[in-house]
């Protein structure tokens, strides 16, 4: 299995628009999706809207945080 870290700015794009071309990655089969909780607290202070949060938590349901 591959991994792929997502990093603030990964997170921050994919959240930012509902159609963003990111959102393949949380597709892509065969692949363990890492990041961490400080990657994701950069993102939400960056975006602007709660929908936006709303969003970035979706995503992060699915993303591996190691220790």
């Amino acid at each position: 299995m591959d991994r792929l870290f997502l990093d603030a700015n990964v997170l921050f794009s994919a959240a930012y628009r509902g159609k963003a071309g990111l959102l393949r990655l949380w597709f892509l089969r065969k692949v363990a999706m890492i990041s961490s909780w400080y990657a994701v607290a950069e993102a939400r202070a960056n975006l602007a809207d709660d929908t936006q949060h709303r969003r970035l938590d979706d995503l992060t349901k699915t993303i591996y945080f190691p220790a």
